[in-house]
C-alpha cells in the first residue's frame, strides 16, 4: 500500500465533527473573516452584535494567545489549524509554522486566502513530519480528536527536548460528563505522562460567551441545528457545565 493510500485510510478513521464544513466556509466568507475559533470579547458587546464586533473580538483571542506563547517558542505546530487563518497570524509573527489540518476542503480555502501558510493533511492522531517544533497549539481542536491519548503521544513525538504544548479549548465541568468535551483534570494527568506539567492555566468563560450570542442570532433562520446547539452552549456556560481555558504546558 502506497504513503498516500494509508495516509488516506488513517485520517478516514478519525472522526470529524463538523456539522456541515460547507455551512461555515460560507459562514466565513460572509461575515469576512478567516478565524473559525470564537472571539475573545474585551469589550461589552452591542445588543445585536455587529460582523465587525466578532471579527474584532477574533482578532484579540488570536493576540491574547501568541501574547502567551513561551519566549523562547521559534517554530510551530499548529494541530487541526482549520483554514488556517491564525496559522497566517502566526507567520506574521515571524514562526516557522506547520498547520495540520484532516480536512482538504478545509486546507483547500486555506492555500487561496493564506498561500504563505504550510498546511500539512494529516490527523493529529497520525500526521508525520520529519522536523521538530518548540510548541504545539490546539485553538479549540482539542475537543474534537477521536483519540486523545493517542494524538498527544503523537504531537509530542515531533516536539524538542525544551517544549511546550497549548490547549485553548472548552472543558467539560459537569457533574454527569455529558457534553462529550475534555476533561481538565484527564487532560494535565495524561500530558504529565510525556514529562509536560502545567504553568499557566487561564479561563475565559465570560469573554467568549457572547459569541454563542452572535453565532446563534446568525443559524437562526438559516440552520436550526446549529442555532440551536450555540443557544443551549451560552447556557451551560452560566451554570458552569462548560468553562473555557487557555493552558500551558512546558517540558523541561
Amino acid at each position: 500500500m502506497g504513503l498516500m493510500n494509508l495516509l488516506s485510510e488513517k485520517i478516514s478513521r478519525i472522526k470529524l465533527i463538523h456539522d456541515d464544513i460547507r455551512i461555515y466556509l460560507r459562514f466565513l466568507n460572509e461575515i469576512g473573516t478567516a478565524n473559525i475559533h470564537w472571539g475573545l470579547w474585551n469589550n461589552k458587546p452591542s445588543k445585536i452584535i455587529s460582523k465587525d464586533e466578532f471579527v474584532l473580538a477574533q482578532a484579540d483571542l488570536s493576540k491574547f494567545v501568541i501574547v502567551n506563547i513561551p519566549k523562547s517558542v521559534k517554530s510551530i505546530l499548529d494541530v487541526g489549524g482549520g483554514v488556517g487563518g491564525f496559522s497566517h497570524d502566526l507567520v506574521k509573527h515571524g514562526f516557522n509554522l506547520l498547520c495540520i489540518v484532516p480536512d482538504k476542503k478545509l486546507i483547500n480555502f486555506g492555500k487561496k486566502r493564506f498561500p504563505e501558510v504550510k498546511f500539512l493533511r494529516g490527523s493529529a492522531e497520525f500526521f508525520s513530519t520529519n522536523m521538530k517544533y518548540d510548541t504545539a497549539i490546539m485553538l479549540e481542536s482539542f475537543q474534537y480528536f477521536s483519540d486523545k491519548g493517542r494524538a498527544l503521544s503523537n504531537i509530542s513525538k515531533y516536539l524538542n527536548n525544551n517544549s511546550s504544548i497549548m490547549i485553548i479549548d472548552e472543558f467539560d465541568f459537569s457533574d454527569d460528563l455529558s457534553l462529550g468535551l475534555p476533561i481538565e483534570s484527564k487532560l494535565i494527568k495524561s500530558l504529565g505522562k510525556f514529562g509536560f506539567l502545567i504553568k499557566k492555566n487561564i479561563e475565559l468563560s465570560e469573554k467568549v460567551m457572547p459569541t454563542c450570542d452572535f453565532v446563534s442570532t446568525y443559524f437562526k433562520y438559516k440552520n436550526s441545528k446549529i442555532y440551536g446547539n450555540w443557544a443551549s452552549r451560552k447556557t451551560e456556560y452560566l451554570s458552569g457545565k462548560i468553562k473555557y481555558k487557555l493552558l500551558v504546558f512546558e517540558k523541561n
